[in-house]
């Protein structure tokens, strides 16, 4: 049996031998999964504490406080402590998250997109069950939405902890292991039996903790599962669990005092309200890593149930890395027809996307209305993920966001014009460069678009006002993070598809198309000059610019 001690020693070792991957990969864990060493709703926390304290100081506890400084401690910041060490903190992260603007954010959005489906069930229940005001088209689409959330996390969120896996395994012989090894579970052969294993566990936990005392140690005897699918995802999901129920037996009691021994470091987590979380986390996970390690060998030793399968040698076996594939990288190694528990990467089946095109006038027109409706579709969608209600967002009644269509049209016409003797065409094989020119664009375009729209309707159509790094509310650094995500996959991806596929059609046809989208667009612009649109999750707020004094 292996030895507590010896265990997290070599954890450790591990650890610190990719200390840097295993930490970025810890963040991306908590962001994906929402797992480790902070939740979505307690990234602020310290800020929450501050804002907690400050708004119960008046003018008589500021008197209070000059004479008495430890009021602070004793009244306040104590309360505020004991709600969140007690799980009571529910209503003051909400109270913050409402006054500052959290839930504006994209980047929250897309998180819960993919960590609500943890506790969806529940949280489904929950919000229809106590909410009767809503009417049955809004349930719907909760329940809609609840349900594309929980398939992310299936389909997606799941096979990451795979890939998270693969990563602490490589950590073990290689010095080098990268974060784009979490993507290891997504090539054809190897994803459909690690989503299936993962889901099968997940269903076999979830019936085992209706009895309470049985999913707490059905939890121990499913440790192994994602670090057997990660040697071998060819390994079928039924004997996944197996081996692992196997591989725990006689082993459970002492991983449950393996976990006792980390008892500081969760307590110190808390104390410092998850962040030291970002260093405990991936100690425990190379520490868990090292314990698959031990059992594993002593699981082939015994020649337990399909021991045989787990033959990726090289994750093990440092001499075998140092003699048979010596100076090979990892991408050689897995391009190795025969390798155990990889497989080949196929380069003659990928899609090829030839993205220098040169766009006539139509071309370009059917363009701007794809991306314009396309953005209306995206901020249509982060509504009701976000808030469970559908806005028809944008400054027309149609269902078309013209500032998308400018953005995205207009990086395409800079980078066609003059051809190659144009410098910004010479940046179109750089994806970094691109990303970087496109969010700088978008947010000169868009930030202008916010200050004429207010000057010409005395209305604000967003805000990104407490959001981080805003500038006047009218931009902030993740929407352009996410502009110049969204337009370099527009301008790679998406442009060049659309263009094969609107070269079938004929031009006369493409001219009626573009004619039809003009006028439509033409006459709601015209409704809205003198019926603005404007309400609840469309406008910010109404500016009046000459107030009676």
């Amino acid at each position: 049996m292996w030895k507590i001690k010896e265990v997290k020693k070599n954890g450790k070792k591990h650890f610190k031998n990719n200390i840097w991957t295993l930490l970025l990969v810890t963040v991306v864990m908590t962001i994906i999964v929402g797992e480790y060493f902070s939740s979505n709703k307690e990234l602020s926390n310290l800020k929450i504490l501050q804002e907690f304290i400050k708004d119960r100081l008046n003018n008589e506890t500021i008197q209070t406080f000059k004479d008495d400084p430890t009021i602070i401690v004793d009244e306040y910041f104590e309360e505020a402590i004991s709600n969140f060490i007690s799980n009571r903190s529910e209503g003051l992260i909400e109270q913050y998250n409402q006054k500052h603007n959290v839930y504006k954010g994209v980047a929250y959005t897309i998180f819960n997109a993919f960590t609500i489906g943890q506790n969806q069930l529940k949280e489904i229940v929950n919000s229809i069950w106590n909410s009767p005001s809503r009417n049955v088209l809004q349930n719907v689409i909760i329940i809609t939405f609840a349900f594309i959330a929980l398939g992310l996390k299936i389909l997606v969120s799941n096979p990451i902890l795979v890939g998270e896996s693969r990563i602490y395994l490589e950590s073990i012989n290689y010095r080098k292991t990268k974060i784009r090894r979490l993507l290891y579970p997504f090539r054809k052969n190897r994803y459909k039996n690690i989503v299936l294993a993962i889901l099968l566990m997940h269903i076999y936990k979830f019936f085992w903790n209706l009895t309470i005392i049985g999913g707490f140690i059905k939890n121990y005897s499913y440790k192994m599962v994602t670090y057997i699918m990660a040697e071998n995802p060819t390994i079928k999901p039924k004997d996944a669990i197996r081996m692992s129920r196997e591989m725990m037996n006689g082993a459970k009691w002492q991983f449950f005092k393996l976990d006792l021994s980390f008892l500081g470091w969760n307590i110190l987590s808390i104390c410092t309200f998850g962040i030291s979380g970002l260093y405990s986390s991936p100690y425990y996970k190379s520490t868990t890593t090292e314990v698959y390690n031990k059992m594993r060998k002593e699981y082939k030793e015994k020649k337990l149930y399909n021991y045989e399968l787990l033959n990726d040698d090289i994750l093990f076996d440092r001499e075998l890395l140092k003699t048979k594939y010596a100076n090979m990288s990892l991408e050689d190694i897995e391009s190795i027809q025969n390798y155990p528990g990889t497989f080949a990467i196929n380069t003659k089946n990928r899609p090829q996307f030839e993205f220098h095109h040169q766009y006539d006038l139509v071309s370009l027109i059917l363009l701007f209305f794809v991306f314009s409706i396309a953005g209306w579709c995206w901020e249509v969608l982060l509504f009701i993920f976000r808030d469970g209600v559908f806005v028809n967002r944008g400054t027309l009644y149609g269902p078309w966001l013209p500032i998308y269509g400018v953005g995205c049209t207009l990086f395409i016409i800079l980078l066609q014009i003059g051809g190659e003797k144009n410098s910004l065409s010479k940046i179109s094989n750089k994806p970094f460069l691109v990303f970087i020119a496109i969010a700088v664009v978008a947010s000169i375009i868009e930030y202008f678009s916010s200050f004429w729209l207010e000057a010409m309707t005395g209305m604000k159509y967003w805000s990104y006002d407490g959001i981080f790094m805003n500038l006047n509310g009218r931009i902030c650094l993740e929407g352009a993070i996410f502009f110049g995500l969204g337009g370099s996959f527009c301008y790679y991806i998406v442009a060049p598809f659309i263009h094969k596929k609107m070269s079938k059609i004929s031009q006369e046809k493409k001219i009626i198309v573009c004619i039809v989208l003009i006028v439509l667009m033409t006459l709601d612009k015209c409704i809205t000059l003198v019926y603005p649109h404007q309400g609840e999750g469309i406008t910010e707020n109404v500016i009046t610019y000459n107030q009676e004094k």
